[in-house]
């Protein structure tokens, strides 16, 4: 009976396949081809991460060497990972162990060959397609809802909620626009970061936390407002 290291991976941003299911994958997998699995390593990361910084895949790559293990299995291509040249160095990596990556819906099974080297390749390609296309339909949206006054994460200095929890549109926070609004004029004469904050601690213009503004905040403060001042002149 051959030997196989289980290799599971969920994020934060993508659970449609969780760590039970694909574990489930796999058993079924190892069962159906008579392979023993002799290990199982997880990592919660995004696909993004290149495989060498991931405890869980060096982790399988450690124990493929120990058990001489023959496979490393994943339940799908893109658990390996979303770009094409991650899976290349996780697969050039897998090899230089002496074991091959298979996957469990893998269609060419536990063949070999350059018809199924470009099957997969085409796979972790579409992988990048669609993480791709996913990023593009998401700053889009957003874009949309910075378009129409609504939250995006958290609430920003000088806003408030709309009394209405229907509607997701901000308001000026009556206080802290008008710190707003000298921010910004002091900018505009000319003002520095940290000369902004100066100002800001003499009038008592404090964040909400009730701390003294750091440049940063300020920063962040003065990109926001013109930014959005750039999009109402369009």
């Amino acid at each position: 009976m051959k030997l196989a290291v289980a290799y599971i991976r969920v994020s934060t941003a993508e659970q449609e396949l969780g760590p039970e299911a694909q574990a489930e994958s796999i058993r079924v997998w190892a069962a159906e081809h008579d392979v023993e699995i002799c290990g199982e390593f997880r990592d919660v990361c995004s696909g993004t991460i290149e495989v060498h910084l991931r405890k869980g895949f060096t982790g399988a790559l450690a124990a493929i060497a120990t058990m001489d293990a023959d496979f490393l299995v994943v339940a799908k291509r893109d658990r390996l990972g979303r770009m094409v040249v991650h899976c290349a160095v996780a697969e050039q990596l897998v090899r230089s162990m002496g074991a091959r990556v298979v996957s469990a819906d893998d269609p060419g099974g536990l063949k070999e060959g350059p018809e199924v080297d470009l099957i997969r390749t085409i796979l972790d390609a579409n992988a990048q397609f669609e993480r791709a296309r996913l990023a593009v339909r998401v700053k889009e949206a957003l874009a949309i809802k910075r378009g129409r006054g609504e939250l995006i994460g958290q609430l920003s200095y000088g806003y408030m909620r709309h009394p209405d929890p229907k509607n997701k549109v901000l308001l000026p926070h009556p206080t802290e626009h008008e710190a707003v609004k000298k921010i910004l004029a002091w900018h505009k004469k000319g003002l520095g970061l940290r000369a902004i904050c100066r100002k800001c601690e003499e009038e008592r213009i404090l964040s909400r936390t009730g701390l003294v503004f750091e440049p940063q905040q300020i920063k962040r403060i003065i990109s926001r407002e013109l930014s959005k001042n750039e999009r109402q002149d369009l």
